[in-house]
């Protein structure tokens, strides 16, 4: 890869980079997306630097795993992400329920961890119907998929746990998803002046409760609105 002179395009594909990146893996997350992408970390640091091109493999790549998309990444074009297409049978279902029925996206924990804006900003990696009666703000709700299990027995591995990012407000008692150390960690929030327990869901489970001094409100991804198995 011969080092090029960085146009005021390369400086800017470099920057949109940048951003995604931090998105998916964080400020400090260029080793993560290196690794995920197969390359040595000081290759990738090129590309966010513009001192060589990202070659199409590498948008391509993104493209199809974490649905980013090329138009945006190369010139800006349109929506930071494009959306898979539903399959067949979702898209007959909501025309047949039309506004009865809404579509909720399926988040992974490396994404959900980070700090959401809007969910609509961010590559789902599948969507689900819910009849809407049953969900309060779907605008703010997404499914999050857990790659481990910190909850067993009571939400087992294979189930998907709805969050509301509308609620981030702590309240005593309620269940959220909280951004621990990097992870998403479902927890029940005990309030104790200005300390938070993040209490596990079971007492026999073994797992410590998580004492909290100085807490802040970031740490609340949102509060779990449902939990459902596939069949």
């Amino acid at each position: 890869m011969a080092k090029m002179k960085a146009s005021k395009e390369d400086l800017l594909i470099a920057r949109r980079l940048r951003e995604i990146r931090e998105e998916l893996f964080g400020s400090r997350g260029q080793a993560s997306m290196a690794r995920f992408l197969g390359l040595a970390p000081a290759t990738y640091n090129k590309y966010e630097k513009a001192s060589v091109r990202v070659p199409n493999k590498i948008i391509n790549l993104l493209a199809e795993t974490k649905g980013v998309n090329p138009a945006y990444l190369l010139c800006s074009i349109g929506p930071k992400y494009l959306r898979k297409e539903m399959p067949a049978f979702v898209a007959e279902t909501e025309e047949r329920y039309g506004p009865n029925l809404c579509m909720i996206p399926v988040l992974s924990e490396e994404v959900a961890v980070r700090p959401l804006r809007k969910i609509e900003d961010y590559p789902a990696e599948a969507y689900y119907p819910f009849p809407r009666e049953f969900i309060k703000n779907p605008k703010d709700v997404f499914i999050l998929k857990l790659d481990e299990d910190p909850v067993f027995p009571v939400i087992p591995a294979g189930v998907l746990v709805g969050v509301d990012i509308s609620e981030r407000e702590p309240q005593e008692g309620k269940v959220f998803v909280f951004r621990i150390e990097g992870r998403c960690l479902i927890r029940l929030l005990l309030i104790e002046d200005n300390t938070w327990i993040l209490q596990p869901l079971m007492h026999a489970q073994k797992i410590r409760p998580i004492v909290l001094k100085r807490p802040h409100e970031n740490l609340i991804v949102g509060k779990v609105c449902f939990v459902f198995r596939l069949l």
